[in-house]
């Protein structure tokens, strides 16, 4: 099954269920995660159970809305197991993860050597050196991130 007949499943099944019940669970990478399994089904027997298992969410996803906690935490499971298994032994991550982190390191780094810089000039304005580190820590981390990505993107460890 591949994204686009994903999509259109959930689509068709979700049309009742309020949106922000929707987004609260996380199911934007449902679409994505079905997809590369379904491309490794092929090569890879764990990708063809993990991708058997995600169509069975698929078709029963209206019981996630339930008040069933044990078909959600079977769900998100799933999810964690799939994303392992990728990371393990396919070296693929979620687009947006690798640039995630680099923002946050990229902030972090920021925020730190701008309060240094203000405190080692004994500046006053110690918080305009955090608000002016945290900007270009930022910057930085998000185009070292999309670099990042796009090479990730070229050799297919992106998903």
């Amino acid at each position: 099954m591949e994204a686009k007949e994903v999509i259109q499943i959930l689509n068709a099944k979700l049309e009742k269920v309020p949106k922000a019940e929707v987004r609260s669970m996380g199911l934007e990478v449902l679409p994505r995660l079905i997809d590369v399994l379904h491309h490794q089904k092929e090569t890879c027997p764990d990708c063809r159970k993990l991708h058997d298992d995600g169509v069975n969410h698929i078709e029963d996803i209206i019981a996630l809305f339930g008040q069933d906690l044990l078909i959600q935490k079977k769900f998100e499971n799933w999810v964690s197991q799939t994303q392992s298994h990728l990371k393990g032994q396919h070296r693929m991550v979620a687009k947006g993860r690798t640039a995630a982190a680099y923002v946050f390191a990229g902030i972090s780094v920021g925020v730190v050597i701008g309060v240094l810089v203000m405190y080692l000039a004994e500046n006053e304005n110690i918080l305009g050196g955090a608000i002016l580190g945290w900007v270009c820590g930022m910057l930085i981390g998000w185009s070292i991130g999309k670099i990042k990505e796009n090479k990730l993107q070229k050799k297919h460890h992106l998903y």
